[in-house]
């Protein structure tokens, strides 16, 4: 095969468009890439500050609860002692008394 002046032009013209066309592609993906890894980032820089405000809430739940619990105790205990002398008047009650 013989190579002339014009067929190879010719050549190095498609490979230069062929070129600016990858080159054009590998810089849109690395923008993509960029808009990602910046995503992950602020995704990371999130989740730590959530998982913070998770710790303290969890810690402010825990004292709810045990003093929802303390407050529970107090008011069912009175009742508890209570509940074998109901038990024991429902237990002779008539019954259509309990219905209402």
């Amino acid at each position: 095969m013989h190579v002339t002046p014009k067929s190879y032009l010719s050549f190095i013209g498609g490979y230069k468009t062929i070129y600016a066309q990858k080159r054009t592609d590998i810089g849109e993906r690395l923008v993509r890439m960029g808009t990602g890894l910046e995503k992950l980032v602020e995704a990371s820089e999130s989740i730590a500050e959530l998982s913070k405000e998770l710790a303290l809430k969890e810690q402010a739940l825990d004292v709810a609860s045990a003093n929802a619990e303390e407050v529970l105790k107090q008011v069912l205990s009175p009742v508890m002692l209570d509940w074998r002398h109901w038990s024991e008047i429902w237990a002779w009650a008539p019954a259509g008394f309990l219905q209402g």
